[in-house]
């Protein structure tokens, strides 16, 4: 079994969504890849969280928290003074999965300068 580590920047309905399936195909990425995927980081317009080292969020309390309208800031190791991209900097990282909205008249960006990152 291989674990990869990510972080999900931008949680707001595809990024949510994204959470859903990962809870909802967890058992077919287990038994038809050999992959554990364990959520580390998440950022969205109101802040970010980590996980404690070595840990891991509880993904359906992150969907049930966001759906009540919530910033993942006030999740355990959540901040509104993080930025996304801190997160990226400083997590133990495999993936990021960058869904937040993007600026086309700024280039892209942060999307562009995070995924560079």
């Amino acid at each position: 079994m291989r674990t990869v580590r990510i972080a999900v920047v931008g949680v707001g309905n595809l990024g949510r969504r994204f959470l859903r399936l990962l809870v909802d195909k967890e058992t077919v990425l287990a038994a038809k890849h050999g992959l554990s995927v364990r959520v580390v980081g998440l950022a969205d317009s109101g802040g970010t969280a980590t996980a404690p080292s070595g840990g891991e969020f509880d993904l359906d309390q992150v969907v049930r928290w966001k759906e009540a309208g919530r910033s993942v800031s006030g999740l355990p190791g959540g901040t509104e003074e993080g930025s996304s991209m801190a997160l990226v900097r400083d997590a133990d990282l495999d993936v990021l999965c960058e869904a937040s909205p993007v600026c086309v008249e700024k280039g892209g960006e942060p999307a562009v300068s995070l995924i560079r990152e």
